[in-house]
């Protein structure tokens, strides 16, 4: 079916643009394919920032030409600073509204160099791109909308319930302190910003989802560490000699009942949070420290089985489709940061690398006179755009270069075998059905769907489609050969400056939380809602870096490792930041010994540079701690002071997991 609609809107396209006359109907043409998408709401995203960019990227060629026509070598200088620019700025940003200022940098290439044989026309050159990409945009979106549009209903229901079934088999397996494979589940949560972009623009009701599938996202955030700390309060007391108290066990015997089921009544969590009120031992400061890890478990569990059914409501609440009245939720958690990890250093660098591609390219087509170079230029800055966020792109962009032969070899065909018998759109319709319908069943498969769009593009490029027929065979050759001279070119240039291994990035990724983490301990103290706001974007950013790590592990063993350091890295990060908002107004003795504290972690933190641990932390960051615990446990009077000391056991947890039992000052 998409493959059907696809190609019904590359016929309606290519009918108006014929009807029309206008200057380059292959153009529109080649859009219909670039903005195809299965699902409607992703094709209209697709289709609006092509449009933002197209217009972006004309609109520098209006100032670039006029200017430094005369000048080619610096024409080409500006035209490869502005790409460079563009790719930069659309590094910075990996939601699909990145695609304006990507677009914006090649599509300058296709309007500025064929405007340089003819710079007294660059306004209509403009305006005629523009109109045949909003044609083939209108059409591609009009077809779409008509023939059986495709929700996205179906692929959001199915992944907030793989999302929450995977968070309660995982909580079933902290209680039962048994190990559950929680690399899938980090691997979904990458998927949130896609599908929160892809809502905006839903043709159904379920545009209007987005605050639900944020508040779900919100909630997976806090209960990921909520989680983990479970999971090792449970295995530190199997550890201790007394093991598990009784009465605790029970109680995790019936969270995992209550976690097993797919829907339960309030009722239940209530009773569940009432028995975790009553075993929470009441501390202070000569509690022992089993007495301190099940009062730190209960806090966590409390928050665990709050956090699940909420995300139980909300799986429901979005499978219906947003139906009927919001649901009544258990735990507040503030909305989800939207915030990512953003590599600014590696963004300049691939920004410079397809600068130098596209200059180097442009200054061989200026001294060659290759009459073909332009389109060198113009492919070599593709090759280099799309495929800039992978660590080293140069196998990919040699892939794209196969994946333009099959189209090549299909258009020649096309062009001197079979289009000069064809007379009629009616005929042209028929003969071209083959190959397009070929072409648009392979585009939804991800494995083929290179193939799929290069067969597309390719024929379609090679077609040059127009109002009249006209080809030369030297000129058809020589484009074609200029395409894949450009995208392997782009390739070599690529494979020199910009390529990089998984473990230079993987090492990027891991100075950025450890700088998060030495920056943190370096803020002051913080108010109520200013530390909701920094556990917000903490766990957002240090989850979007943990799935970017996963997806750069070498096998499913070191995924398993990353996940375990990074959330332990997560839960202390977050740990500080309730240290530093539970320590306002606390004596000066205490501030100073949390002070301390601080600085302690942040040196220790510094000195791993981009290492994944360096054995055990130094014994002097253990001693701190306990004095930090001491202190706590010396003023508990009240929640705060049983906060403090929940925090401080979680980052003594995190540094420390294999540690003797903490032992109060003056304790037999």
């Amino acid at each position: 079916m998409f493959s059907l609609k696809t190609f019904l809107s590359l016929l309606l396209t290519l009918y108006i643009a014929f009807d029309l006359d206008l200057e380059k109907p292959y153009w529109a043409a080649l859009t219909v394919y670039i903005v195809a998408l299965p699902l409607s709401g992703a094709l209209r995203s697709k289709a609006t920032y092509r449009f933002l960019g197209t217009v972006l990227g004309a609109a520098f060629c209006l100032v670039l030409i006029p200017g430094l026509v005369n000048s080619p070598e610096l024409l080409s200088l500006g035209l490869a600073a502005w790409i460079g620019l563009c790719l930069y700025i659309s590094l910075l940003d990996r939601s699909p509204r990145s695609y304006v200022f990507m677009l914006a940098g090649y599509t300058a290439s296709f309007v500025a160099l064929p405007a340089v044989a003819d710079p007294a026309n660059i306004f209509s050159a403009v305006v005629a791109r523009i109109e045949e990409i909003s044609l083939a945009i209108v059409c591609t979106s009009v077809v779409d909308s008509v023939i059986f549009p495709t929700s996205m209903k179906s692929m959001l229901t199915s992944w907030s319930g793989r999302c929450e079934q995977r968070l309660r088999e995982w909580a079933i397996a902290a209680f039962r302190g048994e190990r559950y494979s929680r690399v899938p589940l980090a691997m979904e949560l990458g998927q949130t910003v896609r599908l929160a972009n892809i809502l905006a623009y839903e043709p159904s009701h379920l545009s209007q989802s987005e605050r639900q599938l944020n508040s779900l996202q919100a909630r997976i955030l806090v209960l990921l560490p909520a989680l983990s700390s479970i999971d090792d309060r449970i295995r530190e007391l199997k550890r201790l000699p007394d093991g598990i108290p009784a009465d605790i066990q029970s109680l995790l015997d019936d969270a995992q009942g209550w976690s097993a089921k797919d829907q339960v009544p309030r009722e239940d969590l209530d009773r569940l949070r009432k028995r975790i009120k009553t075993l929470t031992p009441s501390l202070n400061g000569a509690s022992n420290w089993t007495s301190i890890v099940v009062s730190t478990l209960l806090v966590r569990l409390r928050e665990a089985l709050e956090l699940l059914q909420d995300c139980r409501s909300l799986r429901d609440h979005l499978a219906k489709g947003t139906a009927g009245s919001a649901p009544r939720l258990v735990h507040f958690v503030p909305h989800a940061a939207r915030a990512q990890h953003v590599d600014h250093g590696m963004a300049l660098w691939s920004g410079l690398a397809t600068a130098v591609a596209i200059y180097f390219f442009s200054l061989t087509w200026i001294f060659l006179a290759w009459p073909e170079g332009a389109i060198a230029v113009q492919m070599a800055a593709v090759g280099c755009c799309f495929f800039a966020t992978l660590d080293d792109p140069a196998p990919m962009i040699r892939s794209f270069a196969y994946q333009q032969l099959p189209g090549f070899l299909v258009g020649i065909v096309y062009v001197y075998a079979v289009l000069p018998q064809v007379s009629g759109f009616e005929m042209l319709a028929l003969v071209l059905a083959p190959t397009y319908l070929l072409a648009g069943a392979m585009i939804p498969e991800p494995a083929l769907y290179g193939w799929g769009l290069g067969l597309a593009e390719s024929t379609t490029m090679t077609i040059a489609y127009r109002t009249t027929f006209g080809a030369d065979f030297a000129t058809t050759i020589n484009n074609d050969i200029a395409t894949l001279v450009g995208i392997s070119g782009a390739a070599a240039i690529t494979g020199l400056i910009r390529s990089v291994g998984s473990a230079w990035s993987t090492t990027r990724l891991r100075r950025a939380n450890q700088r998060e983490i030495v920056e943190l301990t370096r803020q002051s103290r913080t108010g109520t809602a200013e530390a909701a706001a920094r556990r917000s974007r903490l766990t957002a950013i240090m989850m979007d870096r943990l799935s970017q790590l996963i997806l750069r592990s070498a096998n499913s063993e070191s995924a398993e490792k990353t996940m375990e350091t990074a959330l332990a890295r997560l839960r202390i990060s977050l740990n500080i930041v309730d240290i530093q908002r539970l320590s306002r107004g606390m004596p000066a003795v205490a501030t100073d010994v949390i002070s301390e504290l601080m600085s302690e972690i942040g040196t220790y933190i510094a000195t791993l540079n981009g290492r994944e641990d360096d054995g055990q932390p130094p014994s002097l960051l253990l001693v701190k701690l306990d004095e930090a615990l001491a202190v706590a446990s010396a003023g508990l009077g009240g929640t705060r002071d049983s906060l403090l000391m929940t925090a401080l056991v979680g980052i003594r947890r995190g540094f420390f997991p294999l540690a003797p039992p903490y032992r109060a000052p003056n304790t037999p």
